[in-house]
């Protein structure tokens, strides 16, 4: 894949990560902000920007990662920025000076694919090249930036469990057979990273490792770099090897080209007694999951792994966290930094914790040794970084795209004119990907989750069928785990 069509989505990414780093220190005030009459031209703004959000819904290729703030079409809001928003300790000026231009950041980044994903024919109807677009989306959004500041109670993400669905589906009855199954799959995974490690019949272990440096020098580009896992992967067919994901368009649907071994990679946030914690976030996809028998509910197109490392004021490793894209199977891997808070009561999808890690020393690396088939994380082990390419089995460079990439995959298409190069979203207006629904769905709408075990984008992952859990909650860990960490240097 050439680099070009991610360029304008990444430098929205980079801004928002560097806003977002400088949000930990605020103090307490008043919490809400007050919103100036509009002059004639920033009215202009608002209506284009309006113009710009019609013309993309009517295309199909709205952005769902973050949520828009309504009155606000310069802001998009994710649970991180909302947490700041609603967060006490953060005062008006604060908020006006370090949250608002990461939510800017957020907006910008999203409006990027949007434009990059419209149709030639769609985006006829702006009469303006998409460079014309860009640049009078940011030229107004900067002018909106100055006078139309949202109350903070307004910035807010809504739950991705559908109440009306649990209504209907009986959730409070429904609940109780769901936990007992819950149940019985976290006694079987306990069982699974205690049994002894063996290749499977037939099979072969590959370890899809780091590049030996990384491409750009960044502080967060070495942090991606330092702390990326070698995935271990157990392969007995075509669909367990690792690869990046591009559009099909015989399918209607992204695919995994295996011929690209590739790692996706983003920095999130999370809040922690007043403290920003930063995270790294790495996505590996596969083929499918494939079906261990006639009528798997739990089998289809497209499977991955995502690994996340929360790290401390001095990029120190606290905790692991892990689920696959359809936000199942949420596992906590913790360190001697994180001793879990007891669970309140009926709350079994808490903070499921198999396993427990020494403390990684800066000279080794993690590796996550992932089932055949499956696709299930079945140990996590440390190892010197100079012995991880010297181990004998196969080895498998893993190429870095940022996830961001997943928002615009470039595609060729055929015109008048010849092929071009246009880009299509791995994900829909819902957020889910198309393509990778599971027979499961039927099963498990009682829990409220849309689509369950369908491949979603980030910022869409519930991952617990009991209860309610978000994998971006910025307060998640805060809430379940005790983290005990090294003050930052002065």
């Amino acid at each position: 894949m050439g680099k070009a069509p991610y360029s304008i989505a990444c430098l929205g990414l980079a801004l928002a990560v560097a806003l977002l780093v400088g949000c930990t220190s605020l103090a307490p005030n008043s919490r809400h902000l007050s919103t100036e009459p509009l002059a004639p031209e920033e009215r202009d703004c608002v209506a284009w920007l309006t113009q710009l959000d019609a013309t993309v819904a009517q295309a199909q290729v709205a952005d769902a990662q973050e949520a828009r703030v309504a009155g606000h079409p310069h802001l998009r809001t994710n649970r991180f920025t909302a947490a700041l928003a609603q967060d006490a300790r953060v005062d008006d000026a604060a908020f006006v000076r370090e949250v608002l231009p990461a939510m800017r950041a957020l907006d910008r980044a999203a409006r990027a694919a949007e434009i990059s994903n419209l149709p030639d024919m769609t985006l006829g109807l702006l009469r303006a090249t998409r460079v014309d677009v860009l640049q009078r989306t940011e030229a107004c959004a900067s002018r909106l930036m100055e006078v139309l500041k949202p109350a903070r109670s307004s910035v807010a993400v809504a739950s991705s469990y559908r109440a009306g669905q649990r209504f209907l589906g009986a959730y409070a009855l429904a609940r109780y057979p769901f936990t007992a199954g819950v149940e019985r799959e976290l006694r079987a995974v306990s069982a699974a990273f205690t049994r002894p490690l063996q290749t499977p019949d037939g099979g072969k272990l590959v370890r899809y490792v780091p590049l030996d440096r990384p491409v750009d020098t960044g502080e967060e580009a070495l942090l991606l770099h330092q702390h990326q896992p070698v995935f271990e992967k157990e392969e007995t067919l075509p669909d367990d090897q690792i690869g990046a994901l591009a559009w099909d368009p015989a399918q209607g649907r992204p695919a995994v080209q295996t011929s690209q071994p590739t790692v996706y990679t983003a920095v999130s946030y999370t809040r922690y007694k007043g403290q920003t914690l930063r995270q790294l976030v790495y996505t590996v996809w596969f083929g499918a999951r494939p079906a261990s028998r006639p009528g798997d509910l739990l089998a289809g197109h497209l499977d991955g792994l995502i690994w996340r490392v929360t790290l401390g004021p001095r990029n120190q490793v606290l905790l692991y966290d892990t689920i696959h894209p359809c936000g199942c199977y949420h596992y906590f891997i913790t360190t001697p930094s994180a001793q879990a808070i007891a669970a309140p009561p009926d709350e079994l999808e808490w903070a499921f914790v198999p396993q427990t890690l020494a403390a990684p020393q800066a000279t080794e690396r993690v590796v996550l040794r992932i089932a055949t088939r499956t696709h299930y994380l079945e140990r996590v082990s440390l190892e010197p970084s100079a012995s991880v390419g010297n181990a004998a089995v196969h080895q498998v460079p893993l190429a870095v795209l940022p996830q961001d990439a997943l928002r615009a995959l470039p595609q060729r298409t055929a015109g008048p004119l010849g092929d071009a190069l246009a880009t299509r979203s791995a994900y829909g207006h819902d957020g889910l990907i198309p393509g990778t629904q599971r027979g499961e769905r039927f099963i498990f709408w009682p829990m409220g989750i849309a689509s369950a075990g369908q491949m979603r984008q980030w910022g869409h992952h519930a991952t617990a069928f009991v209860g309610e859990r978000h994998f971006d909650d910025a307060h998640l860990l805060e809430r379940r785990f005790e983290l005990l960490m090294e003050p930052m240097l002065p």
